[in-house]
Order: C-alpha cells, then structure tokens, then sequence
C-alpha cells in the first residue's frame, strides 16, 4: 500500500498560500477515535501521485514524521484549483481496514453492441459511478459491465452490477447507468417552396372588362 510521508504544520490562511508556492499541500487529518484534527503538509506532486494510486475507497498510509507507525487513512475532501488542477487541500480521515463506510466507485463499461458498431444505435452512460457500502479492505477499485450483448433499447441499471461478496449496493437500483438508443437519422434541409408570383393591383378587373 502507498505510503506518504507528511509533516506537522501549525500555519493556515497565507501561510497556507506560501507552502503552496513552495511546491507543498496543506493537508488536515480527522483522528480516530475522538475525531481531533491535526494539521499536515507534504509534497503536492508525491500526494497526488499516492491519492492516484490508492486502493479502491481512496485508502492509503501516511507517515507522521516523529510517530513510529504509519496510519491508514482515506481521503475525505479535496479542494483544487480546476484550471491549473493544483492541489489547494486535502481532508484525510483515519480509517481501519475493517471500517464500513459508503463511497463512490466507478463504473467502466467493456465490449460493443453490434448495433453500436453498425452505427445504427449510440452507447449512452448517463451515470458513470455507483454508491457501494462495505468494509474498505473489500471495495473494488470499480466495477465493469459488458455491452457487447445489447441490443437496440437495452439498458443496464445500478441492480443490474455484480459486486463481490459483502458488499452492499448504496444508490437506487433503478439508476440508469448505460443505455444502448437508437441513433437519429440526419434531418433533411426542407427544399424552398416556390415563389408566388406577383399580383398586378387591377389586373384581373381590366382582363373581365376585356
């Protein structure tokens, strides 16, 4: 399991700015059991680096310097800058492996329907991820499902997905997670109706009189 190394801090506010420029991340850890707060820092690339490579619920260790063990824990809250997609913050919360929590996980969809593939019909994944609760040892890292047999109008919902055992479905079952639509045919420009032709005020009266 990745392990980041973190510091104590004492600073917020602009101190919090400065450790930012200089390349660090003011982190906040929830302790267990009586849930105190203990301000951290570390490095904002190695931190994004293990937050990616966490194990399914986002868990991983970090090393207090000074303390002989390291802690398991799970990310709770990050605050990022979404144009640069620096990391402003992190909220880590202490966790064991056998602590039931409810998460997020994503859901990938593998394989094509032949109508897909045929360009008669379009693959559409309104939801992308699914709500599970279990223990954090036993969440997957996300959960697939195989397309490549539906047809036209099928769909797959949040009952459908096969999780591993002890773990519980925490979103609707009716969710719609992947649909499989018929694709629209391209509208037709209406050709331009014909132009009327131009009355001639007093035409008609001097035809009759004729």
């Amino acid at each position: 399991m990745a392990v980041l190394q973190v510091t104590s801090r004492t600073g917020t506010g602009h101190r919090a700015k400065a450790l930012r420029r200089s390349g660090l991340v003011p982190m906040a850890l929830i302790r267990k059991p009586d849930h105190a707060i203990t301000l951290l820092q570390a490095n904002a690339r190695e931190a994004r680096q293990t937050i990616g490579r966490a194990h399914g619920a986002g868990m991983f260790q970090i090393q207090i310097e000074g303390e002989d063990k390291p802690r398991s824990v799970i990310v709770k809250q990050v605050q990022q800058n979404y144009i640069t997609h620096q990391l402003n913050n992190v909220t880590l919360m202490e966790v064991s492996r056998e602590d039931v929590i409810v998460t997020d996980i994503p859901v990938l969809h593998t394989g094509v329907p032949e109508s897909v593939a045929a360009g008669d019909a379009i693959l559409m994944t309104p939801m992308t991820s699914v709500k599970v609760k279990g223990k954090i040892s036993d969440i997957p890292d996300q959960v697939e499902v195989d397309c490549s047999s539906l047809e036209v109008g099928g769909h797959v919902t949040a009952a459908d997905l096969k999780l591993p055992a002890g773990i519980e479905l925490a979103s609707p079952p009716d969710m719609l997670l992947i649909s499989v639509n018929i694709a629209k045919e391209p509208e037709l420009e209406a050709e331009p109706e014909a132009e009327a032709e131009p009355e001639v005020i007093g035409e008609s009266a001097e035809a009759s009189e004729e």
